[in-house]
């Protein structure tokens, strides 16, 4: 059985004439942008006509779902917010059925990428109608690099620190990092953490930690995907007691999230703040969104 869900996309602020023409129940398409020079692992919102109106938040649980597992979808227009004298910019909330429809495939252009009319980024702006399906080995491409990545990540913050010879509290991706202690003693205390979970959550504690390696997750955004239908779908419990098993600094997790979307398409302070705060965005608190947002420099 299919299992819907409301999803708000990000970067509309770029797209405000596509919008315009859109209508509530309208039917769109989720489009991976493998080729995007910003994001290899963008997801565009496209309308019936091709256009591009947003795109899926990079740190949302949908992402994986559609560009690593393959889930198929329908996604339509819920509502259109925004569009008055108050709030003039108007922003969309999909609602996104997965488990029925086909699986999202990859944007291929008819041009090459020196060819042809561009897109904002850089892509062309048409949607082959018989797109080819991706390789079926590219969705492993990112995590190999997303290991170099980490092995390079530890080096770095194992030969720096401060200049008493210390480590920062915490590494680039917000995880704790201990200080002054040798391998066997961060194992023991690890184990420590882990002898108090069940199988379970031992084994959802293992993917919150991949989840927190490859990009930017609030504690409620981590929770839901692990225990989403569309994600890991552990049960609530479960999930709640993995992530909270973590010592995570959320305010970091905020800044690249916050880094992220904005690598994506531009933002205000305060739309970025309300992006990553949402409950149909990042689920951030008030206070670790306006971290980010300031520490990213949009505010």
């Amino acid at each position: 059985m299919a299992k819907r869900y409301s999803v708000g996309i990000v970067g509309e602020s770029n797209y405000q004439a596509a919008i315009a023409e859109l209508r509530e129940g309208e039917h769109v398409e989720l489009v991976p942008e493998p080729d995007n020079p910003h994001d290899p692992r963008a997801v565009s919102v496209r309308d019936g006509e091709g256009a591009v109106i947003g795109y899926i938040p990079r740190s949302h649980w949908l992402t994986a779902a559609l560009l690593d597992e393959g889930k198929p979808y329908t996604a339509r227009v819920e509502r259109i917010e925004g569009g008055d004298p108050e709030r003039p910019s108007r922003g969309v909330v999909l609602d996104v059925a997965i488990g029925v429809g086909q699986a999202a495939s990859p944007a291929v252009s008819p041009q090459s990428a020196t060819d042809g009319p561009k897109g904002r980024l850089g892509l062309s702006p048409d949607i082959d109608a018989k797109r080819l399906a991706g390789d079926p080995k590219k969705p492993n491409d990112w995590k190999a690099g997303c290991v170099v990545l980490l092995v390079l990540a530890m080096l770095i913050a194992y030969c720096s620190g401060d200049d008493d010879g210390t480590s920062s509290s915490f590494d680039e991706t917000g995880m704790s990092i201990d200080e002054g202690l040798d391998d066997m003693t961060v194992a023991e205390a690890d184990s420590e953490a882990t002898d108090l979970l069940t199988g379970p959550q031992r084994n959802a504690r293992r993917n919150a930690e991949s989840y927190l390696r490859m990009t930017g997750f609030s504690r409620q955004g981590l929770i839901d995907q692990l225990s989403s239908d569309a994600g890991n779908g552990y049960a609530v419990a479960d999930a709640t007691a993995a992530v909270d098993s973590l010592d995570v600094n959320w305010s970091a997790q905020a800044v690249r999230s916050a880094e992220s979307y904005l690598q994506m398409t531009g933002f205000s302070c305060q739309g970025l703040i309300e992006q990553l705060s949402s409950s149909s965005g990042s689920q951030y608190t008030l206070d670790e969104a306006r971290y980010g947002a300031e520490q990213a420099g949009a505010c």
